[in-house]
This record gives structure tokens, C-alpha cells and sequence, in this order.
């Protein structure tokens, strides 16, 4: 038996995954921690009063998930970060930390269909130059860009967005009016993000050069999709140790 803590269970997607772990043979929900629960029958809400377990996995909030890890580090000896939030730099200062044993695993993306996304756009990239990211999510995801597509344009090193041949156009809302968007550099690359209500979970991978245009589209419509991800890596993590990124490693 696997018992496993849920951070961040008041979100939707914390809660989803307390729904699955709750109705998975082999695995125990031993809590269902958030800070914002006001009702002991929802779960705890203050990380000290938490059992011990085998297994963290945090869905919190991108503004929150720095301090939780380091919290993590220091009690669990495995933890999954579902959350965005986490920078390069914080990446690698969170496992100066880590004991040889434990494990940090950060899954950027719980979607199979994103995670071969990511596959073939690492692919492509032994062919092609230049390339551009754009990802749309709903407005309670205040984070840009993505987790997503922050580790998407860390993998892809001999492309950049410098010498781009064509853009798609900015998107338009259903009134017709030209939609919000924030553009970010990562890793040489150009990222576009808005956020809108008319999306849960996209990403476009845009790859051009003089000679053709072609694009890598994924679309989510239901947080469903991240369960099958979700098991994969509960059933997976004991095989990594040290500081991990993406579902990949388990995946091939």
C-alpha cells in the first residue's frame, strides 16, 4: 500500500487527484492538505499537523510551491510537483538540498498527448531552426508562461525564435475583439500566453523555415486527462531519484 499526501486538494486538480488516489487499489489518501480549508472534515490545513507518508504530490499554487518544496525537502522523502512556478534557477537550488535518496520529480505536464508533443518537438529540432510556442489556459491560471511550455522551450537548445518566417495571428474572443496576451523569452525562444475562459489547457508548437510552416497543436478539454499521467507516475516514482523533470522518464 502507497500512501500518499495531496497538496493543494481544495483546487480542482488537487481534488481530482484525491478523488483518484481514493478509488485506486494499492494506493491510501493519508491526507488532503491545503492551507484554505476552514473545515477539518475537508482535510488539513496546516502542513505540521500532516502524517507521515510515502509519497507528497503538490498541486498548489505557483505562488506557493517554492516554499512548499523546501518544506517538503525537509519532512518526505518523495515528492511529485504537479504546480508551475518553479524556475530554472529554483530547480537546481532546490536540489542542493536533496538527500542522495530522495527524490524531487517535477512534471510539467500530466497529459500523455502533451508529453509526446514535447517528444516530437525535440524531434524536430535535429531538422529545424526556428520555432515559436504559443499556450492558452483559463484566467484562474495567473502563472506565464505554463510549466508546460516553460520546460518545452528549456529542451529545445538549437532552436530559436529569431529568425522566424511567419507568426500565427493574435487570437480573437468571441466578440471578435483581438484577446490579451503576454509574450515571454525562454531559452531564445518566443512564448505567447493568454488567458481566457473559453480555454482549460493548450499548447502550439509553431516550427517554420523558408521552404514550410507546420504546427504541433494539443488541445485539453477535461482535467480528466491528466489521470492516467497521474497513475503513471505513482506507479513510477520509486524507480528516480535526485531532481527529475517530466513524465518523460517514465514514458519510453
Amino acid at each position: 500500500m502507497t500512501n500518499v499526501i495531496v497538496s493543494g486538494a481544495k483546487g480542482k486538480m488537487g481534488s481530482l487527484i484525491c478523488s483518484l488516489i481514493e478509488k485506486t487499489d494499492g494506493l491510501n489518501l493519508a491526507a488532503s492538505y491545503d492551507p484554505n480549508f476552514t473545515n477539518k472534515k475537508d482535510g488539513i490545513s496546516s502542513n505540521t499537523n500532516l502524517p507521515e507518508s510515502d509519497l507528497i504530490i503538490d498541486f498548489c499554487p505557483s505562488d506557493s510551491i517554492l516554499d512548499n518544496c523546501k518544506y517538503w525537502i525537509e519532512n518526505y522523502k518523495n515528492i511529485i510537483v504537479g504546480s508551475s512556478g518553479l524556475l530554472e534557477d529554483d530547480r537546481n537550488n532546490l536540489s542542493n538540498f536533496l538527500a542522495e535518496d530522495q527524490l524531487l520529480w517535477i512534471i510539467p505536464n500530466f497529459s500523455i498527448g502533451a508529453v509526446l508533443q514535447k517528444k516530437w518537438a525535440i524531434e524536430a529540432s535535429k531538422y529545424y531552426q526556428n520555432v515559436w510556442i504559443e499556450e492558452r489556459h483559463h484566467s484562474d491560471k495567473q502563472d506565464t508562461p505554463s510549466g508546460t511550455s516553460y520546460d518545452l522551450a528549456l529542451s529545445l537548445d538549437n532552436m530559436s525564435s529569431s529568425e522566424l518566417q511567419k507568426k500565427p495571428e493574435p487570437l480573437e474572443s468571441e466578440d471578435n475583439q483581438i484577446l490579451d496576451f503576454e509574450t515571454i523569452i525562454v531559452n531564445d525562444i518566443e512564448i505567447r500566453s493568454y488567458r481566457d475562459n473559453k480555454y482549460l489547457a493548450e499548447q502550439q508548437v509553431c516550427i517554420d523555415s523558408p521552404y514550410e510552416f507546420f504546427l504541433m497543436d494539443h488541445s485539453s478539454y477535461s482535467r480528466e486527462v491528466f489521470t492516467d499521467g497521474v497513475e503513471l507516475a505513482i506507479k513510477n516514482y520509486s524507480k528516480l531519484s535526485g531532481l527529475c523533470v517530466g513524465l518523460d522518464l517514465v514514458m519510453d
